[in-house]
């Protein structure tokens, strides 16, 4: 098969599908798993410990020493502290739609490179099939041979390799989607935390500001 890979062209394309969707996996596990694999509930934690001391600028401090998504929504809930919960869950919001995208970057587009990677196999298959077929044309029994063993060979090793890579992707995606899903549950019950601690907060403020009036 090592032979056909470099003279096959359907081979040779999924070969390229391969190392494409190898790309993306690599990217979204150092992402997910590495980069973005602290645990916000250890973030809400110490962001929690501050706010409840009033230390609303050491709690942006810390968001802003940190590249994770969930640090971004919890510094625009910060910055609007003493805004109304309409304004501070409105900045949550923005702050979710412009990190999700990045959360999500290039997971989108590994099913489909599992439907191409399938669909170039099956059109190698159909090409072995083409060549066993034309082999009947033949003009002795050797050549006829060859190439129906030729066609054969073709055909199994793509239909092989192609759903080989599909299995493998659509394995891959499963794994990155699950930790995807989870990570982004955590920052939406996280910020939700966070919203409910800064109006209890604000309410607490309130009720100071009366006494000492």
């Amino acid at each position: 098969m090592a032979d056909l890979i470099f003279k096959e062209p359907f081979l040779i394309i999924n070969t390229f599908v391969l190392l494409v969707s190898l790309v993306i996996v690599v990217q979204r596990i150092h992402s997910l798993w590495f980069k973005f694999g602290m645990s916000s509930e250890d973030m809400l934690k110490q962001v929690f410990g501050f706010v409840e001391s009033g230390s609303f600028a050491r709690a942006l401090q810390l968001c802003n020493a940190k590249d994770h998504p969930i640090s971004s929504v919890f510094k625009a809930a910060l910055t609007r502290a003493n805004r109304t919960e309409r304004e501070i869950r409105r900045s949550i919001e923005i702050a979710a739609l412009t990190e999700m995208p990045r959360l999500k970057k290039g997971t989108g587009y590994m099913p489909q490179l599992s439907n191409v990677a399938t669909l170039f196999g099956l059109i190698g298959t159909i090409r072995g099939l083409i060549i066993s077929f034309s082999g009947v044309a033949a003009g002795n029994a050797a050549e006829k041979q060859a190439m129906l063993s030729e066609g054969i060979a073709i055909a199994f090793y793509n239909t092989f390799y192609g759903l080989t890579i599909a299995v493998l992707v659509i394995i891959a995606y499963m794994m990155i989607l699950g930790r995807q899903t989870k990570l982004v549950g955590q920052i939406e019950l996280g910020a939700a935390r966070l919203v409910d601690q800064l109006l209890i907060q604000q309410s607490l403020g309130r009720e100071k500001a009366k006494k000492s009036g």
